[in-house]
């Protein structure tokens, strides 16, 4: 499977708001209030586009959307401050 990803596109304040809330964010802690509790990830796959089919040698290629969805508890905590304010 190979992965393409492109660069995404905001107005400045939403880009201003992402880098504030995921700038302390590290991607190695395990994203829950409790270490004991499981992380509960949603897993999907939007097909888009079927792009070539290569029988031969069993090769698909399309254009799809891979669909991630978890509640991640420091984004969660931090959203709940940046909206109080």
């Amino acid at each position: 499977m190979t992965n393409k990803c492109l660069e995404s596109c905001q107005g400045p304040h939403e880009k201003r708001l992402l880098n504030h809330l995921l700038s302390t964010y590290n991607t190695l802690e395990r994203p829950v209030a409790n270490e004991s509790e499981p992380l509960e990830v949603k897993f999907g796959l939007t097909l888009q586009q079927i792009i070539d089919v290569d029988e031969k040698n069993q090769i698909l290629t399309t254009n799809a959307w891979l669909n991630l969805v978890s509640d991640m508890y420091p984004l969660r905590f931090i959203l709940r401050i940046r909206i109080d304010i």
